[in-house]
């Protein structure tokens, strides 16, 4: 089943299979790609078919290393160097995917590995003051640790934001333990005192199961 509205994004690899930082301005020959995807069905089953296909070509225009699927699944991600790359897959519903590395070169046509992406758990919930002042933004960090005992290994880490209404909502994610902090900054009512506060709290330790949708609300102290 094509899936649209999939971010998809194009990481250089530097000689130690790391990831480069991105450039301000993508420079090189000016490559085309166009990838295309085919995801699994809505329950997550596994896809026979499909795949991905990349095709670079020394006469496309320049562009940023990125793009979305359409409805057919299908992108194109321009303005790419000749090299080695880590092909990135990220949806709110679905697990990140990745495919690496990519060895891209002038005039070359590559075939990707088949792609398939697999549905993960969710958190949802709104977020609260005890007392007094106004919430001016929450960060929400998820943490994917090895356990639930204090201090153990962090394996994996995604972050959201609240929206204005304090509400928030997070996908994609594996199952695992999760530690979940928020991060946010307060206004005080006092009119004499404009002076925000930040501050970080942290939410509690939560099991998300495979595909499981949790609802997770805090009240987040005032000090």
């Amino acid at each position: 089943t094509p899936l649209p509205g999939v971010s998809v994004s194009a990481a250089r690899l530097k000689e130690d299979g790391t990831e480069a930082p991105p450039e301000r301005e993508p420079m090189g020959f000016g490559g085309m790609s166009r990838i295309e995807i085919i995801g699994p069905p809505d329950e997550g089953e596994s896809d026979a078919g499909g795949g991905a296909m990349m095709v670079f070509s020394s006469h496309g225009p320049g562009g940023g290393p990125g793009a979305q699927t359409d409805e057919d699944g299908r992108y194109r991600i321009e303005g790419l160097e000749g090299g080695d790359y880590k092909v990135n897959f990220r949806d709110d519903d679905y697990r990140n995917t990745s495919v690496s590395p990519v060895t891209a070169a002038q005039g070359q046509e590559v075939e990707v590995e088949t792609v398939h992406l697999e549905r993960g758990g969710s958190f949802s919930g709104t977020l609260e003051l005890t007392q007094g002042g106004r919430l001016v933004g929450s960060t929400l960090r998820f943490d994917r640790v090895e356990s639930d005992a204090p201090g153990a290994a962090v394996l994996a880490t995604e972050t959201t934001g609240t929206r204005p209404d304090g509400t928030y909502s997070i996908g994609g994610l594996e199952a695992g333990t999760y530690r979940v902090t928020a991060s946010y900054m307060i206004e005080p009512t006092d009119l004499g005192n404009f002076e925000l506060k930040h501050l970080t709290h942290e939410l509690g330790t939560v099991v998300l199961g495979v595909d499981e949708e949790q609802t997770l609300n805090g009240v987040l102290p005032f000090e």
